[in-house]
């Protein structure tokens, strides 16, 4: 239904709330993107994306390189060729997505609603 999605809420205010996939099997983020559709319930919130490799070597992407939410259902798409030397990214055993107060800053109260989690091949440009 078109109500199928994840809420994710920081109703005290926890400083380290976060929703986490462990994959069946190791994927290779190198290639491939990160999507997913979400809004906040009020617009301006944060997602912050951690991923762990097959050696337990764990990345958070830094406040820049987090995603500020808008109040619309809106896709998003993470691309992780830049931190391609903080951990395997051909081995990638666990995806999360952060949302506390502690990790990324949002206000007690702050809820994000999630839907459409996926990974697809990465789009190059080429430049001639």
């Amino acid at each position: 239904t078109a109500d199928d999605y994840i809420l994710l809420s920081n109703a005290k205010g926890s400083g380290w709330g976060n929703f986490t996939i462990y994959l069946k099997e190791p994927v290779d983020l190198s290639q491939l993107d990160l999507k997913f559709v979400a809004r906040g319930s009020s617009g301006g919130e944060f997602l912050s994306i951690v991923i762990v490799d097959s050696d337990d070597k764990t990345y958070r992407m830094e406040r820049d390189l987090s995603t500020r939410i808008t109040n619309e259902w809106q896709l998003y798409k993470i691309n992780f060729r830049p931190i391609k030397n903080a951990v395997d990214l051909a081995n990638i055993i666990t995806i999360k997505f952060e949302f506390g107060s502690l990790t990324v800053g949002n206000s007690s109260g702050a809820a994000i609603f999630l839907k459409d989690v996926y990974v697809a091949k990465a789009r190059r440009s080429r430049w001639l």
